[in-house]
């Protein structure tokens, strides 16, 4: 996987990890690797990031979080 790759895919839909896993073929032993990528990705300010936190409870305590990603507007 390569950032450019990751980046082409997205448009200005929010996604999931699991949408943009499931468009591009990756596969699901490979989701913490996208999901490494798309956190960098969004850290450096190259594509947007939407944090949710859910109602549904997590081990450990607190709540699930969902994130979303997209092409970076503007």
């Amino acid at each position: 996987m390569d950032d450019q790759l990751i980046a082409a895919c997205l448009d200005e839909t929010w996604r999931t990890i699991a949408h943009i896993r499931n468009r591009l073929g990756i596969d699901i032993g490979r989701v913490g690797q996208l999901a490494s990528m798309l956190q960098r990705l969004a850290d450096k300010g190259l594509i947007d990031r939407y944090v949710q936190e859910t109602t549904a409870p997590k081990r450990g305590g607190g709540n699930l979080i969902v994130q979303f990603y997209r092409r970076k507007r503007g």
